[in-house]
Formats: structure tokens, C-alpha cells, sequence
């Protein structure tokens, strides 16, 4: 079984599938996303994702854009 040891908690506007799209296309390790908020709005959500190389997370980092933080309360 893989190990999953890099983590984050991401903030986004975004539809979780296509989250999970991006990190099918982009990631080079092992993945799992799990929402684990969706705010009063119905759209802005918190998702957990780990991936398996550390690499993978700052690709993410550096390429998905996040909801500005005034946005995600």
C-alpha cells in the first residue's frame, strides 16, 4: 500500500471533480481528496488532499488557484 505522507487543506470555488481531474492529469504519485467543508454560499468548500510525494503537493500549490482568503470564511 502506498504511503500518503504529504497533506494540505485547500480552499476553492471549485467543483470537486475537477479537482480530482487536475490532480489525474498533473500528479505523479499516489493521491486522495476528501471534502471536508462546504460553506454556507453551496460552492466554497475545504478539501483534504494527500499525496504520496511532496513534489506533487507543490505542484498543486503552485498551479491551482486557491479562493483568496477573504472569500473563504
Amino acid at each position: 500500500m502506498t504511503k500518503l505522507c504529504c497533506g494540505m487543506v485547500f480552499t476553492t470555488k471549485a467543483a470537486a471533480g475537477d479537482v480530482a481531474s487536475w490532480l489525474q492529469s498533473h500528479c505523479e504519485g499516489q493521491w486522495d481528496l476528501h471534502p471536508t467543508m462546504i460553506a454556507g454560499d453551496g460552492i466554497t468548500k475545504k478539501i483534504m488532499i494527500l499525496f504520496e510525494r511532496e513534489s506533487d503537493r507543490s505542484r498543486f500549490e503552485n498551479n491551482f488557484s486557491p479562493v483568496p482568503a477573504e472569500c473563504a470564511a
